[in-house]
């Protein structure tokens, strides 16, 4: 483990696109140990989520021992939220194959594409996450503040970049940045009253339960501490930028018990995601022909010369 801010999982491949064979080398292993079927690539993004038969495996490259992503789930079943149970109470990992990767495992959620998920539900459950206690998590995962999260440092990340970044799109994203630069220090000083958070609470990580019918919210490896807008803002743009469902936000709000659509910093922090968002596409681009495309279209609506919607990637 490495000395930084606690985090239950970096992206699993950070620029090594050979480290998926080595992810799927431990999925096996971990299949092997609990005597379940070969294991099959389901999807790739912060982690890599193996199907094994009545378990999903997932793999992370953590900086704490992901064990802690499976004792907050019990700790958020108990409060009457909605998600992933785990399969095993262990994590696994083998350093002879990758000494960075870690697994966990969970019983699979077979999810219906075709389902919508009930946002007035998941809006009631986030205002329950908001109400506890952090105490009730601290112990038992880390709770780091989300904006200290690196990827939130714009102007480093375009530093990192300098080199490969075409002076164009710099100015275009340095100048985006400068109008945004409000957003993380306004926060900072409303910490006496921040809340547990998701941390990345948008429809990607929303899934109806095909066996039960019922919402479940995924992928809480960003469980932190903030203010309530930060689990407000994703849902705020996802209509107009991603081309998500209309209403998705307002159903949410009711749930919740408080709409913050013209709320400042809600919006703030919004607008402040899909900078964050376009920076890593452009990241991404560097090494990865295929992203340049959308990395293009994404600089362009900060030029605002592109309106269209952004595709999730």
């Amino acid at each position: 483990m490495t000395d930084v801010e606690p985090l239950v999982a970096s992206p699993v491949l950070a620029g090594d696109p050979s480290r998926i064979l080595r992810a799927e080398r431990l999925a096996r292993r971990v299949a092997e140990q609990l005597d379940l079927p070969e294991p099959r690539l389901e999807r790739v993004s912060m982690n890599a989520v193996y199907r094994a038969g009545p378990c999903a495996i997932r793999i992370c490259r953590p900086t704490t021992d992901p064990v802690a992503a499976l004792n907050a789930s019990r700790v958020l079943t108990d409060l009457g939220l909605r998600v992933p149970v785990p399969y095993d109470v262990r994590s696994f990992v083998d350093p002879d194959i990758d000494p960075e990767l870690w697994a966990t495992t969970w019983e699979h959620i077979d999810h219906d594409p075709t389902a919508d998920p009930d946002w007035t539900e998941v809006g009631r459950m986030t205002r329950a996450l908001h109400r506890v206690d952090p105490s009730r998590l601290s112990g038992v995962h880390p709770l780091p503040v989300a904006a200290r999260f690196a990827w939130w440092d714009v102007a480093a990340t375009l530093d990192d970049l300098s080199a490969s970044l075409a002076p164009e799109w710099r100015a275009i994203l340095s100048t985006a940045h400068e109008r945004l630069r409000w957003v993380l220090p306004h926060l900072a000083e409303g910490l006496d009253g921040a809340v547990v958070v998701h941390g990345d609470l948008h429809p990607g990580n929303v899934v109806v339960d095909r066996r039960t019918g019922r919402t479940v919210v995924l992928d809480w490896d960003l469980l932190s501490l903030s203010r309530p807008a930060w689990d407000h803002a994703p849902l705020l743009r996802w209509e107009e930028r991603w081309g998500g469902r209309a209403g998705t936000y307002s159903a949410f709000a009711d749930g919740y018990g408080t709409d913050h659509t013209d709320d400042a910093l809600t919006r703030g922090i919004a607008e402040l995601r899909l900078l964050v968002a376009t920076v890593m596409r452009v990241r991404a681009s560097v090494t990865d022909e295929s992203a340049r495309s959308e990395a293009e279209k994404r600089v362009a609506y900060w030029a605002g010369t592109d309106t269209r919607t952004w595709i999730a990637a």
